[in-house]
C-alpha cells in the first residue's frame, strides 16, 4: 500500500520540524 510512503514523508517531516 502507499499508506508506508505517506508515513515515512510525515516522519520525515517531523524530523526537520524538530531540528
Amino acid at each position: 500500500k502507499i499508506v508506508l510512503g505517506l508515513i515515512k514523508c510525515l516522519k520525515s517531516e517531523h524530523r526537520v520540524l524538530k531540528k
